[in-house]
């Protein structure tokens, strides 16, 4: 068997009809579920990786992300998450950002998305900065509120190395768009850099005149 029919075939081994229904109602029944725990797919995953995942080269970790990510149940698209987020910087290239718009664009919703914009998406920017502005631009008006979502958050976990000027950028720019996750991703950022800058955080919820969703969020540590 190749990768994604041992993968398929774990997963499938490991099904739990009740915890299927229950991880399906919790995302809205969005997507349909084996119903592996949290916990025993970390630890499929891991024995997976140790015996041939970290083997893979960069150009089959990318292949099999994609394959996964065809497949119609969600914990095939947890197992492709788990393999970015063991992803090095070697693994990267410029022209990857069409990868991450496909994952991200592609079975939406916010368990896979923030996975992937605050971790692997962050990675890639760092590695990449001369290639941010082209992309988060591109994203922005792209109208798909997931990839505006990951233009606000994918600097989440930078504290003081944050692009401050970026972010307000696209405060500034999305801020009027009403839709929840919007909101809620405009306060989560505002929330993380407070951590490091509460100075900043006031004078941008001020001068930017936030309000509700996104003013509560960002105000939790203020």
């Amino acid at each position: 068997m190749n990768h994604i029919e041992k993968i398929v075939s774990t997963l499938e081994t490991n099904r739990n009809l009740i915890q299927a229904e229950k991880m399906s109602a919790y995302m809205r029944n969005k997507f349909p579920f084996y119903g592996v725990t949290k916990p025993n797919l970390d630890k499929r995953f891991g024995e997976w990786w140790k015996q041939s995942g970290k083997m893979l080269t960069r150009l089959e970790k990318w292949d099999l992300i994609e394959a996964l990510w065809q497949e119609e149940f969600r914990e095939s698209h947890y197992w492709a998450i788990q393999i970015m987020l063991k992803m090095k910087n070697n693994d990267f290239e410029p022209s990857d950002i069409d990868k991450f718009k496909f994952v991200i664009v592609n079975h939406s919703w916010w368990d896979s998305v923030d996975l992937i914009a605050s971790n692997t998406l962050t990675q890639y920017s760092l590695q990449f900065p001369e290639e941010t502005k082209m992309w988060v631009e591109e994203w922005t008006m792209s109208n798909n509120i997931w990839l505006q979502r990951s233009t606000l958050i994918f600097q989440l976990k930078l504290k003081s190395k944050t692009n401050l000027a970026l972010l307000s950028k696209q405060i500034s720019t999305l801020k009027n768009n009403k839709e929840f996750f919007i909101q809620k991703a405009i306060g989560w950022s505002l929330r993380e850099v407070s951590k490091t800058n509460k100075d900043w955080v006031k004078n941008e919820i001020e001068r930017q005149r936030l309000f509700g969703l996104a003013k509560r969020e960002a105000s939790k540590y203020l």
